[in-house]
């Protein structure tokens, strides 16, 4: 007897250890029934998992017949054996039982049907149900000896736990695929829509009537909320007064992407109808509230530009402080006050006019630059970006801002940037 038993514990440690071998459910449930059918002579053996209104199949061996298809018990069938062994929670030996399987093919014979619970933890969903069930039809010798039914309940037991953690890391992985499969379509879609912002951009050098521009243009991440242009303020008069545009829209992402597109169509729309910066955007801020609801804020830096005179008036919504060079070598400070657009009925936005003269720049910026920090967590700040940008003075447009990257490129060091950056560099002439 004690040999037996030993040999049946060296059996089953053999069975559960290539179990644990096995790369999924479907593996280790081949591996657990071959073992089993090897150690338990008999015509067929199935293995059933419970859900929660029915038995369902998901392993068989042995001699099937011609029926293959995975098997389903539904618990309303509450008087077929299998469903009242898994009830019961207690093993059934029947002496004259027909297969599920067999559909009339197979004849009647003894079966042994053992629940067995697989399940880590305790499910209280599940009530005292098992969670799996295993049938074997006409096992030999019948009726079974008492080892060998020890034998079964003890390696269903352990090998239960192992199909239930394969459950639970098949489980993982196709939810894991599925999480990939729906992040790669995620990035298509951003990479259409970095696409599609990229072409509502300038690119390269910008050429107006008086005015040569260019821009540096470099999202946090592949789509942004920041924005910029240089266009005529009535496309009926392309040769008169010209808008210089800054924008920038609170957080990163798709979101501020859109909101940001949307700004861009209701600032254009305003701007046909009134000749006054300050009235398109407070026309703008209206929309907004009605259709952002407050969760993105935008801060704006517009200004109109005349050619004629040279006269240029400007209108900041809380946009950052942005800066024009004077010829000689003067910087001034277009000091942003004011509130920023979406989130209040009054903005209250801060006004200025000016004239510029030939030679003279705007630089007009988001703060991406000047709170831009090195690894000590010291700020770019509006000191060193207005240095850098009267060093490379003499410089074009496009050179000098390729220098002002290169100044804050060696202060960051390693650092990455972590806002959007943009800059549009204006020369008058």
């Amino acid at each position: 007897m004690l040999r037996e038993r030993l040999e049946s514990i060296s059996v089953a440690g053999e069975i559960l250890r290539v179990m644990m071998a096995s790369e999924d459910l479907v593996g280790a449930v081949a591996t657990l029934l071959s073992g089993l059918s090897d150690s338990v002579p008999c015509r067929s053996i199935a293995l059933f998992e419970a859900t929660a209104d029915a038995l369902v199949e998901i392993g068989r061996e042995g001699n099937t017949g011609s029926f293959r298809e995975p098997i389903t018990i539904p618990f309303t069938q509450a008087d077929h054996p299998a469903v009242q062994c898994l009830l019961s929670g207690r093993h059934v030996i029947e002496e004259h039982l027909v297969p599920w399987w067999g559909e009339g093919t197979i004849p009647p014979g003894p079966a042994a049907l053992l629940p067995f619970e697989g399940r880590l933890g305790t499910d209280p969903t599940r009530s005292s149900l098992a969670s799996h069930l295993l049938w074997i039809d006409s096992p030999s010798p019948f009726p079974m000896p008492s080892s060998l039914l020890d034998f079964l309940i003890s390696l269903t037991g352990q090998g239960g736990v192992l199909l239930t953690g394969y459950r639970f890391r098949d489980d993982l992985r196709k939810t894991y695929e599925a999480l990939h499969l729906a992040n790669q379509k995620l990035q298509k879609d951003i990479d259409r829509a970095r696409r599609i912002q990229e072409g509502l951009v300038p690119h390269g050098d910008l050429q107006a009537p008086s005015i040569l521009a260019a821009s540096r243009y470099q999202p946090a991440e592949k789509v942004s909320g920041d924005s910029f242009d240089l266009f005529p303020l009535s496309p009926e008069h392309p040769q008169g007064k010209q808008c210089l545009l800054i924008a920038d829209v609170s957080g990163h992402g798709i979101s501020a992407a859109m909101v940001m597109a949307m700004f861009n169509v209701l600032l254009r729309r305003s701007l046909r109808h009134t000749s006054s910066p300050e009235q398109a955007l407070s026309e703008v801020n209206q929309e907004l509230l009605e259709q952002v609801r407050g969760l993105h804020f935008v801060t704006v830096f517009l200004a109109v530009f005349d050619p004629a005179d040279g006269a240029m008036q400007w209108v900041s919504a809380g946009h950052c402080p942005q800066l024009l060079l004077r010829k000689g070598g003067e910087t001034l400070s277009l000091e942003a006050s004011g509130l920023f657009l979406g989130c209040f009925d009054q903005p209250d936005l801060a006004t200025g006019t000016l004239t510029v003269a030939a030679g003279d720049r705007l630089l007009m910026h988001t703060d991406g630059i000047t709170e831009a920090a090195d690894p000590e967590g010291d700020m770019f700040g509006y000191e060193r970006l207005t240095a850098s940008l009267q060093a490379h003075a003499q410089l074009s447009p496009s050179e000098a801002l390729d220098a002002v990257q290169s100044d804050l490129q060696t202060f960051l060091q390693e650092a990455p940037l972590e806002d959007d950056l943009t800059l549009f560099l204006a020369e008058f002439r």
